[in-house]
């Protein structure tokens, strides 16, 4: 669809010389709905026929000088892309390979294949890459016919004079260039080889649990439209990709090339690699070790898992586990973070003190010690992390902690509860109503510096109240907390 400004502009040309009516083929909401003006060219096109020209002329990017900047890191993908066709060097000059590209009317991506391809197979890569490249349009027959090879079979004899005279074009000029220069060396790569090595960001890797949708290198979704649901292939090049909208999802893939593993492996083995990482079994608590083989930065095409003894080799991984909560221990939730929670509200209020800041830093190093000491995954479960914490603390300091930051907090009438300590509010404690009662002073802790917060709970265990006066509650709150709670529970104590 055009845009606003370019609607407007060609609806003028109606009245250009009198008074005229201009008819849009297109409803009012979809005029609504147009975009206000059309992108730049150079945030829109393929800017590798710039680079080339920049290179031929000893330009830099910088001193190109454009009007309007394109996307960030286009110039700079499209730089890389050359280097990888073998048409730029490192050093931003042309390659023999790329100063007889420029001689080539097409796109360096087109040339290069063309340039590679055998005497025999000449004239079907010309057609198919005169097709592709879009300069001539030319009308195919698109409903039932989805390979590469139906395209190629459509093109053998096409009836349509300035397709065959552009065809005619391109096979003059590089028969030229056969003549005039040392052509680069063929390989026993076939030319539609050649062409899927020449434009890798239109391999497709099919996505897992959804049929017939594949994962573009070059970015974005595609779907196949064929009617055939087994036996397609997890590997494909399409020749053709048409995306709907800028979304980048659910793009037509037409003119497509299976490619199985093996073909894969040979043709990209420059861009393969392996990688191994660890990840935790919840299931069977044990740790799993991951092989996988991979390309263009985060495919992954093959993945090897097995489970693995516990070892020392480990304990970096582990720990770095532990610390980021992949590894989920119930013992590390519900008395490591709670003790190191305690010991942050201790620091407020005693840091003139040098003490350890059990900053992430600490933290490794600590449970590095503690898996030290273990023999298999079941051990890991039995680690007292506030014991070993406390343990890093010099005697005084452990009498200081546990004398102003206690663990629990015991009431008037004999209730132990446990204080609950938080990043940015006063600690608190929970428990029923009743066991409050008689409770004078308020609570508090840290030699009377800090006030807890008191959760007050019904029978039921719901809270009714929290207050950080708990004296001042029995005259204000209390009478109308009592009148509602009696008519419930009258077998409860209620003073």
């Amino acid at each position: 669809w055009i845009s606003k400004d370019r609607a407007d502009q060609r609806a003028g040309r109606a009245a250009r010389t009198n008074t005229g009516i201009a008819i849009r083929l297109w409803s009012r909401q979809q005029q609504n709905g147009l975009r206000l003006s059309t992108d730049p060219e150079v945030t829109r096109c393929d800017l590798s026929s710039l680079i080339m020209w920049l290179a031929c002329h000893q330009l830099s990017i910088q001193e190109a000088q454009l009007l309007t900047k394109p996307a960030e890191g286009a110039l700079e993908k499209c730089k890389n892309d050359l280097t990888y066709l073998g048409v730029l060097n490192e050093r931003f000059e042309l390659t023999n390979l790329g100063q007889q590209t420029l001689k080539l009317p097409l796109q360096p991506k087109f040339s290069v294949p063309l340039l590679f391809c055998d005497d025999a197979d000449l004239e079907s890569m010309t057609k198919a890459i005169t097709y592709l490249e879009g300069q001539i349009k030319l009308k195919l027959n698109t409903t039932q016919s989805h390979y590469f090879d139906q395209l190629t079979d459509q093109l053998r004899h096409p009836k349509h004079a300035p397709f065959n005279q552009e065809v005619k074009r391109i096979q003059q000029i590089l028969s030229k260039i056969r003549n005039e220069s040392d052509m680069p060396s063929t390989s026993n790569k076939s030319w539609q080889h050649h062409l899927i090595t020449a434009i890798p960001e239109n391999l497709c890797f099919a996505l897992p649990n959804q049929k017939k949708k594949y994962r573009i290198q070059g970015g974005g979704t595609g779907q196949l439209d064929t009617h055939e649901e087994k036996g397609l292939p997890s590997i494909l090049w399409a020749a053709q990709i048409s995306f709907k909208s800028k979304s980048l999802q659910n793009a037509s893939l037409q003119w497509v090339i299976p490619i199985d593993e093996s073909t894969f492996t040979e043709l990209f083995k420059d861009q393969l690699y392996t990688s191994q990482h660890f990840k935790w079994d919840d299931k069977n608590h044990s740790m799993v070790k991951i092989e996988e083989t991979c390309c263009f930065d985060d495919i992954i095409l093959k993945s090897h898992s097995k489970t693995v003894p516990y070892h020392t080799d480990y304990i970096d991984d582990i720990s770095n586990m532990i610390l980021q909560q992949e590894i989920k221990l119930d013992s590390w939730d519900e008395k490591a973070q709670p003790w190191l929670q305690r010991y942050h509200n201790f620091q407020k209020y005693f840091h003139e003190s040098e003490h350890l800041n059990f900053d992430q830093d600490d933290l490794l190093i600590l449970i590095q010690e503690a898996l030290e000491s273990i023999k298999n995954w079941k051990d890991l479960f039995k680690i007292d992390w506030p014991t070993l914490f406390s343990s890093a603390l010099s005697w005084d300091e452990q009498q200081s902690f546990e004398k102003n930051f206690p663990e629990y907090y015991t009431l008037k009438k004999g209730r132990r509860v446990k204080i609950q300590y938080f990043e940015d509010q006063n600690p608190k404690i929970s428990s029923k109503l009743q066991d409050f009662y008689d409770q004078t002073p308020h609570p508090s802790i840290c030699s009377n510096k800090l006030k807890l917060s008191c959760e007050l709970l019904a029978p039921n265990q719901r809270p009714v109240q929290t207050t950080q006066d708990i004296v001042g509650f029995w005259d204000s709150s209390y009478p109308q907390v009592k009148k509602d709670l009696f008519r419930r529970y009258p077998k409860h104590e209620w003073r």
